[in-house]
């Protein structure tokens, strides 16, 4: 045990390792002199060159990043250009309301967690059952902000229950203090939530149990549980089992009255012979009527509710976002005399305020997500599929290449692809590839698992024995098993790029402003939402339209392709 857990904390140094490094870099490649902007506007370049000896920035990057390391061991971070204060003060400022939001949050996810993963279980297959995982699926489909100003607007703006922003210590009494965070927990729950209520309502461990409802008492399948499902007989045959006390057994529409009253265990009553007895298979196939079978399209509608649904929202919007210069006007025309104006028969969706169309702006955006999501997840595919065979399959590379996924998941996603924004120009394909960065890792261990299971199989080992090589057993025989839950997870992916598209937009570090986006109208519609709400809902709403339909395709291929999958992602 005690060996187990040092070589796990052994294993925590390359991964901090990679992260200072990317940190550090990340740091050292940003635009921008440090210290020209300390030393502020009118200075001389022999000012500067002091201000970047003082810094120790005319050293070399190797011997910059030593002395960056060392002072980050040691706890000292530095002083901030703009505050004037450390850094470690400004952190320990901040520590307090960081804290109790994340405490807060976390109480509120998991209560509305456990209560609705136990009322779904409860209910499994009724409407409840499909409400929270409609709920659930949702969860995953409206980006945070979208979920706080819907917040904002109703409980802060029009009932006034709770303030808009603000903090309160808490030293300055309990209420203050939790009434200032209930809005901001609500909105962060609202996506914490679902993961864990879907888990709830989908137990592993009980994935072989089956629920006995009225079809079973109908086709009189409830008497088998009283049984052990494995005792038969010794010629191979499940017969019947007595019925049970005061049970009027199958039939009982029309011998209810018969059997009402008889004892377990008493000879089963049957219904009159039918005059077909006697006939033989083929007599009786020609003697039944007809039945016409459902074609193969609509079974598989039948069987797959959410890929239809989710395939027919995402096909919608995909023809509205082709056919944009027919059905909108000019998404960037300005009509400061139109400013503000609500949904009517001339402007749809209301304009802006810049007297904009929020309809076509809204059409025109749909290009940008779309683009970025398909893009972000047939990248992170590609790049992740070869270096996750590489890591499964020959073992000499699994360690390094695995301690560096490791160290690139440690790095959030959204200050990652911020990080790599900000090294250049604002353009549609620079966030593709920062967005695709922080994907890749995850398609490498699925990749990998998928391998590690693959490789252990007789027919690899045989054909190791046969003399193949490598290459061809990855290409032939190990490949072809990534390819559904790649498909899979490369949905998850394009949902998940399309939000943090619009979060980098939202924060003014996606795509650039003169291109209309969805993150970009609502970030800079947010001062209007008192007034103008539908500025900020509409582009939000398609949003989150289009994330819930990539959701849905991607949930009704988990469950199409393989029943195992739903555990392995």
């Amino acid at each position: 045990m005690t060996g187990t857990i040092i070589r796990r904390l052994l294993s925590m140094l390359p991964v901090m390792a990679i992260v200072a490094v990317c940190v550090f870099l990340l740091l050292h490649l940003a635009p921008g002199d440090p210290a020209a902007i300390i030393a502020g506007e009118n200075v001389t370049p022999e000012n500067i060159a002091k201000i970047r000896a003082q810094l120790g920035l005319d050293q070399p990057v190797w011997k910059q990043f030593l002395v960056w390391l060392w002072q980050l061991l040691r706890g000292d971070l530095g002083s901030s250009m703009f505050w004037g204060d450390s850094v470690t003060s400004l952190i320990g400022q901040r520590a307090e309301p960081t804290i109790s939001l994340a405490l807060t949050t976390l109480c509120v996810a998991v209560f509305l967690a456990i209560a609705l993963g136990v009322l779904a279980a409860a209910k499994a297959g009724s409407l409840v059952d499909r409400l929270v995982m409609g709920f659930a699926v949702l969860g995953f489909s409206v980006p945070v902000f979208v979920v706080g100003y819907v917040l904002i607007f109703v409980f802060a703006i029009n009932l006034k229950w709770l303030p808009v922003q603000g903090y309160t210590p808490i030293a300055e009494g309990v209420l203050p203090w939790l009434r200032n965070l209930v809005l901001p927990s609500v909105a962060l729950a609202a996506d914490a939530v679902p993961p864990r209520a879907e888990e709830r309502c989908r137990p592993d461990r009980h994935h072989h149990r089956q629920r006995r409802g009225t079809a079973d008492r109908r086709r009189g399948d409830h008497r088998n549980g009283v049984q052990h499902p494995r005792c038969r007989p010794a010629g191979g045959r499940c017969h019947r089992p007595p019925r049970l006390p005061d049970h009027p057994g199958r039939h009982h529409g029309v011998l209810r009255h018969v059997r009402a009253g008889q004892p377990a265990g008493r000879p089963v009553l049957h219904l009159l012979r039918s005059p077909r007895a006697g006939m033989s298979a083929a007599e009786l196939q020609a003697a039944a009527p007809a039945v016409p079978k459902p074609s193969r399209w609509k079974r598989f509608a039948r069987r797959n509710p959410t890929i239809i649904i989710g395939a027919l929202l995402l096909l919608l919007v995909v023809l509205a976002a082709l056919a944009a210069p027919l059905i909108a006007n000019d998404p960037v025309q300005l009509k400061p005399s139109d400013r503000l104006l609500p949904p009517g028969a001339q402007y749809w969706l209301g304009t802006d305020h810049l007297g904009r169309d929020i309809y076509a702006r809204t059409v025109y955006g749909a290009r940008i997500s779309l683009l970025v999501g398909l893009c972000v997840a047939g990248l992170s595919v590609v790049i992740g599929l070869g270096i996750g065979l590489a890591a499964g399959y020959w073992r000499r590379v699994d360690t390094l290449v695995m301690r560096f996924m490791d160290g690139l998941m440690a790095i959030p996603a959204i200050l990652l692809a911020i990080a790599l924004v900000s090294l250049n120009r604002a353009s549609v394909f620079i966030v593709i590839i920062a967005i695709t960065i922080p994907e890749v890792p995850r398609v490498v261990r699925l990749v990998r698992s998928v391998v590690l299971t693959v490789r252990e199989m007789p027919y690899i080992e045989a054909a190791i024995s046969g003399g193949s090589r490598g290459r061809k057993i990855v290409l032939r025989h190990i490949l072809p098993s990534t390819v559904a839950p790649l498909i899979v997870q490369a949905t998850y992916i394009a949902a998940s790029a399309i939000l943090i598209e619009a979060g980098l937009s939202f924060l003014g570090a996606g795509v650039p402003p003169e291109i209309p986006t969805w993150g970009n109208m609502i970030a800079s519609s947010r001062l209007f939402v008192a007034r103008a709400p539908w500025t900020v809902f509409a582009p939000g709403a398609a949003l989150a339209m289009v994330v819930l339909a990539v959701n849905l395709v991607g949930d009704g291929l988990r469950d199409f392709l393989d029943v195992r999958l739903a555990r392995r992602m």
